[in-house]
């Protein structure tokens, strides 16, 4: 018998955060029905808790509950974001937005140590608003991963369906 799982990669300026959604599930074709009708938006850091939407319930993950999220870091130095203007005067605008200085793969980011804590006050102590007490991380991707054996121990490993 096989084991899937969702995760969700959200992001917050150079900041992602991969995270763990629900529970297990046992089959190919249930986990493929789950991406479907499950996906998240977006999900609030606070000191101390990750919250997020997912199939409609609030779900809270807490500080300690550090099998259900890890931090990445971008390294890639990127250009400053577009401009809405330049977007709607430029004439090749998919050439524009597909720019291979503006596009990040998995080689470009850094997996780091921090905890829920940690990068809040990170995020924190480099915003321009200093009272600031949220960050909101957007979705930009979903993965799914298998439960295997290897060496006698179980580990989770991202899978193409």
């Amino acid at each position: 018998m096989e084991w899937y799982r969702i995760t969700e990669r959200l992001y917050f300026d150079y900041v992602d955060v991969q995270i763990i959604l629900g529970e297990t599930f046992e089959a190919e074709e249930t986990i493929k029905s789950m991406v479907a009708k499950s996906s998240v938006s977006n999900a609030i850091l606070r000191d101390g808790s990750l919250t997020y939407s997912y199939n409609g319930n609030e779900v809270t993950i807490h500080e300690n509950q550090r099998e259900l999220y890890h931090f990445e870091v971008c390294k890639k130095k990127l250009p400053p974001p577009l401009s809405l203007k330049t977007i709607r005067e430029s004439k090749d605008v998919d050439s524009l937005i597909w720019d291979p200085e503006r596009m990040t793969t998995g080689d470009d980011y850094a997996r780091v140590e921090w905890t829920l804590a940690e990068t809040w006050w990170l995020l924190k102590s480099l915003s321009k608003d200093k009272n600031k007490e949220e960050f909101s991380f957007s979705s930009c991707s979903y993965g799914i991963q298998r439960k295997e054996l290897q060496n006698g121990e179980e580990v989770w490993v991202n899978v193409v369906l």
